[in-house]
């Protein structure tokens, strides 16, 4: 929350529009006592001055909630393609192990996950759908995180002797089993809240 605010509030005080007036305005200042107190440079730097303190003022006063609701946007925008570029890095990662259920899995959970986001952005049913959207993205979560725990076991499984790595094997089995059947309560839950 500390970050929304500190973003929002740089956003009103030290936006360019706010900033460059100011900077003009102090310049126009600066060379008015430097060329000893020319009127016109030290009526265009108060002009400069507090059009931005204007401006901040504007911004401020009016605009501070549609700032503070692009700054929420932009914020979740990051989050959400710094966690597609960790999904196209993990699905990299299971294309290399020669098994393709891992693969076609985290493939279905992105879509699933897109369908429920999509869904839920409805206007109608925004409200009502933030719990079952909630639900869906720790479904979706403890799915990745069992996705790469199973990659870790079958690379484990490799480096070891054969009865050892048995073990290893049927872990991983189990839980590709878990999120095989968490996709499939996905779907489920989709179909119905559709």
């Amino acid at each position: 929350m500390n970050d929304v605010r500190n973003r929002v509030l740089r956003e009103i005080f030290l936006a360019p529009s706010v900033v460059l007036p100011m900077v003009a305005g102090f310049s126009a200042w600066l060379l008015s006592w430097a060329a000893n107190g020319v009127a016109g440079l030290t009526l265009a730097g108060l002009v400069g001055v507090l059009g931005g303190l204007g401006w901040m003022a504007t911004r401020a006063i009016f605009k501070t909630e549609k700032i503070t609701n692009d700054v929420i946007q932009k914020m979740q925008a990051e989050l959400s393609k710094a966690e597609q570029a960790e999904l196209d890095r993990l699905d990299q990662l299971l294309s290399q192990d020669n098994d393709d259920r891992d693969q076609e899995l985290l493939r279905k959970l992105r879509l699933h996950r897109a369908q429920f986001e999509e869904l839920a952005g409805h206007s109608e049913i925004a409200f009502r759908s933030q719990d079952i959207l909630s639900r869906a993205k720790q479904l979706f979560g403890a799915c990745v995180n069992n996705l790469q725990e199973s990659h870790k076991l079958l690379e484990q499984a490799r480096k070891l002797n054969t009865s050892e790595q048995r073990i290893l094997l049927v872990q991983r089995e189990h839980l590709l089993k878990e999120i095989h059947e968490s996709v499939r309560q996905l779907e489920s839950s989709l179909f119905q809240y559709k």
